[in-house]
């Protein structure tokens, strides 16, 4: 019944979505994969914010967000009045609302089999952009853990391949998978790796402390960025991606690089660098965590540590089910090349991957929940520590330990999941 009623909702909210849309001949621009959409997305608008008036929904990706954010209904609660709220809202948005714009980014994030129909039954886009596919929500799949791969690349990949043949289809082709699939798409394929032999190709990544540097090599020019704050490999293709929608979109590909290193900012939870008390370099990427997220972030902490000591702070990979243990398992050798000591939150961290750790030689501690964590963090952390922060955000929001490591208690604006909703939630958790 529940579910019945959730379906309903979607369907009605999406209705008045497509509606609200059709008041406008705007590019739809989508973007999905298993990480870096937010990064990607808002970096989209900021290139694109150069020649053009651009809305967005960046950061609302599921079935009910993205029609919400199409209708700019903001949610006051998640029980039956706020939902009901947004049902009378949805009509009255359509006929008031009139703003003007001339493209739209939205993101679009899959949970469970059946989640990229019914996003692009309310729009189906006229550009995509695919960032990865990696293993992500795999207790909403069945099967092994290819089966199951298989299966969440099947329905990243409906996004791909639903862009008509008039439209562009961007992809991140590092993972081979997604390589062979964009050989049978329809729309106009563009191929953004790191490696020769694409469309866009992402070179040279030096990472410091202070900033980042890589050349995006297309159409036989290199074109040369630099940021002033550190950012991930992954962050950069992010980048890159960005890059490449807005160029093939008409924007001048130099003139979207020098807005997104103008105005664009690592989205917060997403390898946010902060300066930590006893000068501490704290990576905040506390957002959420999937297996090819977490060893992105173990790299970032390796590379800008320096002479530091390193330091990962892990949390538990959610919602991978029976895959969970390998998944944590497997983190072992990234943690030991890239971290002096570990310390791990939740139950799946310190069953699975803590025994995995000792046998390495690693330094490591485990507490089974974030506020057991929090009395004993100035015990073994040191002066000048590089501490990454990094876990899913159900139940754990670590940043919670970031904030608690804050020189500056007023950077906890830059954190995630800001606001008093948020606020409750980390209360109920404890």
């Amino acid at each position: 019944m529940r579910s019945l009623i959730k379906h309903a909702v979607v369907w009605y909210l999406s209705r008045f979505a497509r509606a609200q849309l059709s008041k406008n001949r705007a590019e739809f621009i989508a973007v999905g994969g298993s990480s870096g959409k937010t990064s990607t997305a808002s970096a989209i608008v900021t290139a694109l914010s150069t020649t053009r008036r651009v809305k967005s929904g960046v950061g609302l990706n599921s079935d009910t967000g993205v029609p919400l954010a199409i209708l700019g209904i903001s949610m006051t609660g998640y029980g039956a009045a706020g939902w009901l709220r947004a049902m009378v809202l949805a009509p009255i948005r359509v006929l008031t609302r009139w703003e003007k714009y001339d493209a739209y980014v939205a993101e679009y994030g899959i949970d469970h089999p059946g989640d990229m129909a019914r996003l692009l039954r309310i729009r189906v886009p006229d550009v995509a952009v695919l960032t990865n596919v990696a293993l992500e929500h795999a207790g909403y799949f069945e099967g092994t853990l290819e089966e199951v791969m298989d299966q969440i690349a099947a329905e990243e990949f409906q996004l791909i391949d639903a862009v008509p043949q008039t439209g562009i289809a961007i992809a991140c082709t590092d993972d081979p998978r997604v390589a062979d699939r964009m050989k049978d798409v329809s729309a106009r394929a563009v191929k953004v790796a790191s490696h020769e032999g694409v469309d866009y190709e992402l070179m040279r990544y030096r990472v410091s402390p202070e900033a980042t540097e890589f050349d995006i090599f297309t159409h036989g020019v290199t074109y040369p960025v630099r940021l002033h704050q550190t950012l991930s490999r992954a962050s950069c293709m992010s980048i890159t991606l960005a890059a490449a929608a807005a160029h093939q979109s008409g924007v001048p590909m130099r003139e979207a690089l020098m807005a997104i290193a103008k105005s664009w900012h690592v989205p917060a939870g997403r390898g946010r660098v902060l300066r930590g008390r006893e000068g501490r370099l704290l990576i905040d990427s506390s957002y959420n965590a999937t297996p090819a997220a977490v060893s992105d972030a173990l790299a970032l902490l390796k590379d800008v540590a320096g002479s530091r000591r390193r330091v990962a702070i892990l949390g538990d990979m959610r919602e991978l089910g029976d895959h969970a243990p390998e998944a944590h398992r497997k983190l072992a050798h990234a943690v030991s090349g890239s971290a002096d000591l570990a310390v791990l939150v939740g139950p799946a961290m310190v069953s699975y991957l803590k025994p995995e750790l000792e046998d390495l030689g690693v330094e490591v501690r485990g507490f089974a929940r974030a506020v057991d964590l929090m009395p004993e963090l100035e015990g073994f952390l040191e002066a000048g520590d590089a501490v990454l922060i990094k876990g899913s955000q159900n139940t754990l929001f670590l940043e919670r330990v970031t904030e608690e490591l804050l020189e500056d208690r007023g950077d906890s604006e830059h954190l995630a999941r800001r606001g008093s909703r948020w606020d409750d939630a980390r209360a109920e958790a404890v």
